[in-house]
């Protein structure tokens, strides 16, 4: 049954990092997109039966950056109705893939303890068999692997029984053994299966598991203070849907994703918790090639790797598109109806609870969209508020025209994560 978004209050912020004396005056666009929103995305919302969202954009003027963030509608309507501060603390689902497993990867690279052309087997024994000895690390990361996209609720069933709940070792030892359903580099499939390979390698590699490497040498030196794994219930914590294992209850603090909640919250492909202002710092960070506020996070070479084509042009998806991605980033290059901004090329990810970023290296120009929508029951909607999303702030802050559109097909090369 379709759900009415339910009012609340609107809180706003808008954080300005200028350099500058108080008294100097904000950009022009940003009251202007402040008042654009106020009215279309209460509207979006209603469409598409999403509980509420925070919306932050940024764009470097000069030396220094501008940001806008404003929250709308509820942070949940069930079991109360609760207004969404602008600080919530999102299930950023697969947005994990980029922003914890792909940095912790190319950290790793850039330290010389692995390339992302070593061969998986290097580093996890359990891959030097026929199958899977050429599988490379690249591969996992651009989706070419061959392993399949998921572990569905049928085949997680006997694991559950034989070896408990959550049983992260027993999962990640099933998926380190799954067969695979194409050749390597054959075609691309978009798969958790690959970023929860690609954090089993961190973890060998490093010694230490995704959540405490990320957090030591991504997050706590960017000053991201409220991005973690599985951070547990709290007044600014997102909650989700109600969860097979949690007596009823919705899922707050814990991963909504099934095979990371197996995997006690901390995997791969999901986990992460953050905030649009952490987001924020971490986008500015990939913009200035790897480095923000003096601290260095990534090479720009690293940089360069993870947002630009890595595919050779004959790997297509297995319906005959072209594929564009990047080291566990999807390449945006715009697709048929695509309109303004969506016309420019960026990278991009999404998650399934509702959350996307998207940033425009070209522009110096980022968008994150967070929402619950799959608060209270998962049958809430989000392309059409991406959509506004991803328009609106590029026509108001930087005069793109949303009258051009590709008009020319592209396949089905944008296949959203």
């Amino acid at each position: 049954m379709r759900r009415s978004v339910l009012p609340g209050t609107l809180l706003s912020l808008i954080l300005l990092t200028l350099a500058a004396p108080p008294a100097q005056e904000a950009p022009a666009w940003v009251a202007e997109l402040s008042e654009r929103f106020a009215t279309e995305v209460p509207v979006a919302l209603e469409r598409e039966s999403i509980p509420g969202a925070v919306v932050l954009v940024g764009h470097l003027e000069g030396d220094e950056w501008v940001t806008w963030c404003e929250a709308y509608g509820n942070i949940q309507i069930e079991p109360e109705v609760r207004p969404m501060p602008v600080d919530a603390i999102f299930d950023m689902a697969s947005v994990t893939k980029p922003v914890a497993t792909g940095t912790s990867i190319m950290i790793l690279q850039d330290r010389g303890l692995l390339s992302v052309d070593d061969l998986v087997s290097q580093h996890l024994i359990e891959c030097d068999t026929d199958e899977k000895r050429d599988i490379r690390i690249r591969d996992l990361m651009t989706h070419s692997s061959g392993l399949p996209a998921y572990i569905g609720a049928a085949a997680q069933a006997p694991i559950i029984e034989e070896f408990g709940y959550p049983c992260p070792d027993a999962l990640q030892d099933v998926i380190l053994n799954i067969p695979l359903q194409y050749s390597p580099n054959s075609a691309t499939v978009y798969s958790c299966l690959n970023a929860i390979t690609c954090a089993q390698i961190v973890e060998r590699v490093s010694g230490q598991p995704l959540d405490e490497f990320a957090a030591e040498n991504i997050f706590e030196p960017l000053g991201m203070i409220d991005t973690s794994f599985s951070p547990g219930p709290g007044p600014r914590v997102v909650p989700t849907t109600v969860g097979s294992h949690s007596s009823g209850e919705f899922l707050c603090g814990m991963v909504h994703d099934p095979l990371a909640n197996i995997q006690a919250g901390v995997s791969g492909n999901a986990g992460l918790f953050s905030t649009a202002q952490d987001l924020s710092i971490f986008a500015q960070m990939m913009l200035q090639g790897g480095e923000r506020d003096g601290v260095r996070i990534l090479s720009e070479e690293a940089v360069g790797q993870m947002t630009s084509e890595q595919l050779p042009s004959d790997v297509r998806t297995t319906r005959g598109g072209v594929a564009h991605r990047g080291l566990l980033w999807q390449i945006a290059v715009g697709g048929p109806g695509d309109r303004g901004m969506e016309t420019i090329p960026a990278y991009t990810h999404t998650g399934y609870t509702g959350t996307a970023i998207r940033i425009w290296p070209s522009e110096n120009f980022y968008v994150i969209a967070l929402t619950n929508r799959v608060h209270p029951d998962d049958t809430s909607e989000v392309a059409a508020f991406r959509q506004l999303c991803w328009r609106v702030p590029g026509e108001i802050a930087l005069g793109i025209d949303t009258s051009t559109q590709v008009l020319k097909p592209l396949g089905d090369a944008l296949a959203t994560p």
